[in-house]
């Protein structure tokens, strides 16, 4: 018998070795093909020829999408993957090799969804996608997923109050452990609005701050809110009755603070009282400043001061006569004892004649009946001249005459 001849239809498509009719799978295209053995006449042997038909698959070629490769999602990323192929009804199956993150698996099916924690920095999970359509391996795939981490510490962090409702409020001790540097630091208030660009918080006011971290991957994370208390501020108020007035001029005090419990007053005089609601008597003249400082007992303190005017409206009085006799009675022509509130006073005496017999500058001041040279005046009628000012600013100007008699 003579060897056959093989041939294959379409030509071209497959190949097949011309004596022996293996197929070289890896050469040929996928299709079916119709393979045909000749065998010519030989002798007493008749020409025959038979045929087979083979089909060749498509090996799968798979598609994997990705929701995302590379995660920021703090230290945790939701990974999922759709897996499809060119055939269906194509299995996949798949095995992963991570580094620095838990919670990769392996396993079979058309999607792979599964929760990546990280645990160092960097955190990387490769994934090795394997097909199989009818027996037919498709090449195998590899996605590597790489999550970011920020890893930061909180269980350190020391709050500092804000004392008294003032900016002295902040947040200390936070670390980051892990992300990539460079790192940006942003806090916010309760409002969204930007409090400070540090690590570190300070010299705030009471509120809620949130701090959002973010690395070089620009991989954000935000921590908090942080609440930070404060001790109430105190307010320090208070009304006065009257606020005004001659002297002596008697002060009533009501104290209006809030958040106090103890209290200093400062009169203006050099006097102090730690009364809560005290009562104060002005004898000198003047504008004093009043202020009371009231303080929580915690370190707590606030002031406010009030204007007391205390005044006193001048009178002014001259004598008609005067007696200089020693008998201890009207023996001087003065104006201390029947004026009032005099801050200055010129006067001068004259005779009748104009000649001037005695003249003083103070409100204190008077005439006892001398002459400047000592001698005794005689009695009769003199005249006076007098210049002053109350210590209200009323300015008085006045001439006139008055009697000395000096009697037995």
């Amino acid at each position: 018998a003579s060897a056959g001849i093989y041939s294959a239809t379409p030509s071209g498509l497959v190949f097949a070795h011309v004596n022996t009719g293996e197929i070289d799978l890896a050469a040929s295209a996928p299709g079916t093909y119709v393979v045909t053995n000749t065998i010519p006449a030989s002798g007493a042997c008749q020409f025959v020829d038979a045929t087979y038909t083979i089909t060749i698959n498509s090996a799968p070629v798979v598609t994997a999408v990705t929701n995302a490769t590379s995660f920021c999602e703090s230290n945790v990323a939701s990974l999922n993957i759709a897996l499809s192929s060119s055939i269906p009804g194509t299995q996949f199956s798949w095995t992963v090799a991570q580094s620095g993150l838990t919670g990769g698996s392996p396993g079979n099916g058309a999607s792979i969804s599964q929760t990546l924690t990280s645990t160092s920095s960097p955190a990387t999970a490769a994934y090795t996608i394997s097909s199989d359509a009818g027996g037919c391996l498709g090449n195998d795939t590899t996605i590597t997923i790489t999550v970011h981490p920020t890893v930061s510490d909180t269980t350190a962090a020391i709050i500092t109050l804000a004392n008294c409702g003032t900016n002295t409020g902040g947040v200390t001790g936070i670390t980051v452990s892990a992300g990539q540097a460079p790192f940006t630091f942003q806090w916010k208030d309760s409002t969204n609005a930007v409090v400070g660009n540090t690590l570190d918080l300070s010299n705030v006011g009471p509120g809620l701050y949130t701090l959002t971290i973010t690395d070089g991957n620009n991989c954000s994370k935000d921590l908090g809110p942080f609440d930070i208390n404060s001790t109430p501020a105190v307010m320090a108020n208070f009304t006065m009755v009257p606020d005004s007035g001659e002297t002596p001029l008697v002060v009533n005090f009501t104290n209006t603070s809030q958040n106090a419990v103890n209290y200093v007053w400062y009169f203006g005089t050099g006097d102090s009282s730690t009364a809560v609601n005290p009562s104060y008597t002005y004898v000198p003249l003047g504008n004093f400043i009043v202020c009371l400082m009231a303080n929580d007992g915690n370190g707590c303190w606030d002031s406010v001061c009030a204007n007391v005017d205390v005044y006193l409206n001048s009178q002014f009085i001259i004598p008609n006569l005067f007696t200089p006799n020693g008998d201890g009675k009207n023996d001087e022509f003065t104006l201390r004892d029947i004026s009032i509130g005099l801050k200055t006073l010129d006067a001068e005496i004259y005779n009748r004649w104009g000649q001037r017999e005695y003249e003083w500058h103070t409100p204190n001041g008077g005439w006892d009946g001398r002459t400047t040279s000592g001698v005794l005046a005689a009695d009769g009628t003199y005249y006076y001249v007098i210049n002053a000012e109350g210590v209200d600013g009323e300015k008085y100007f006045r001439k006139g005459s008055f009697t000395l008699i000096r009697g037995k």
